[in-house]
């Protein structure tokens, strides 16, 4: 019975995680595979968007106060992400090739700089901010997401640009 109950709790805590599921199974559309979509990608999933990412992409913790928010990181890249009425979208000071873009049918704003630090070499930065999730009437501010691949691989930019397109939004509460 012991191993029984630990399978189950394993199961579910890898369905939570950002582990690759089918997106219906978090209640997407089907999410069909872009061509520039290397083969290799799956997708991954939580209760909020989807996108394609490389194998191995994993999910680290992270706590937030009052939105959705975490990173999900393999070796070459991290994902930072916030879900919530006050995701920031000011794309940390810069904005360098910022342009208006559609993403999943919303409008939306995609960024592309370098961040500079003292600490740390030179980090590249592809991000998209999706400032309308959905909002309702009541609300006064309406359900955003701010997206955020951190990189220091210019050659992943085109790859990384195609994860951030790849996003679909289910509009769920967190």
């Amino acid at each position: 019975m012991r191993i029984f109950l630990l399978f189950m709790l394993c199961t579910c805590l890898l369905a939570c995680s950002g582990a690759p599921v089918s997106s219906e199974e978090c209640g997407f559309s089907e999410l069909s595979r872009p061509e520039s979509i290397p083969d290799s990608w799956i997708v991954y999933t939580n209760h909020a968007f989807c996108f394609f990412g490389p194998p191995g992409l994993k999910e680290l913790p992270f706590h937030s106060e009052d939105s959705f928010a975490g990173v999900f990181e393999v070796q070459d890249f991290r994902i930072v992400f916030d879900y919530g009425w006050f995701s920031d979208n000011s794309f940390e000071g810069h904005f360098a090739l910022k342009e208006d873009v559609v993403i999943d049918g919303r409008q939306a704003q995609f960024a592309f700089y370098e961040k500079l630090s003292t600490m740390n070499p030179t980090t590249l930065v592809s991000a998209v901010y999706i400032p309308k999730i959905r909002s309702k009437e009541e609300e006064e501010a309406p359900i955003a997401l701010s997206f955020n691949v951190y990189y220091k691989d210019l050659r992943l930019k085109d790859e990384i640009e195609q994860l951030i397109f790849s996003l679909r939004l289910s509009g769920a509460d967190w």
